[in-house]
């Protein structure tokens, strides 16, 4: 958390300009991940399609991580509760594996999309043209066109 008489000085400092410039240079790393927290718990909801899905995953890790970080060694945290920080911890990193599986996957479909037009290009007109035919038909089947 943010140390507050920490940051009650600042703004008495900042309110008063008895301090020249105002930076992050003197905040700890927790302190800095906490106004960041503080500030988009501040900012206006995004709709889902403004959402980066991705950027979200990585601020749930960040959060659950510095949660388990200070209960870690924490004796008056029993340990059931430990574990359950941990399972969530492993669980987000399950999910961030999954989906940079998934942008691998996407990346190397558009490669190979990219590889068979290049040696279509290659072919007589008349098979091309076939082949274009039939691949915009089976695409329209499989609700891909």
């Amino acid at each position: 958390m943010i140390n507050k008489e920490k940051l009650a000085e600042v703004q008495t400092l900042v309110r008063g300009n008895m301090y020249e410039e105002l930076t992050l240079d003197n905040m700890s790393q927790q302190d800095m991940l906490s106004l960041r927290d503080m500030l988009n718990d501040r900012l206006p909801n995004e709709n889902v399609g403004e959402l980066s899905l991705e950027a979200e995953l990585v601020e749930q890790y960040r959060k659950t991580k510095r949660l388990y970080n200070e209960i870690h060694n924490d004796k008056e945290v029993q340990a059931n509760q430990k574990a359950q920080v941990a399972n969530s911890v492993r669980a987000t990193l399950e999910q961030m594996v999954r989906m940079q599986e998934d942008l691998r996957k996407g990346e190397v479909l558009k490669l190979m999309e990219t590889v068979l037009i290049d040696a279509i290009k290659t072919l007589p007109q008349d098979v091309k043209d076939r082949f274009f035919e039939e691949y915009e038909r089976r695409a329209k089947r499989a609700g891909l066109a």
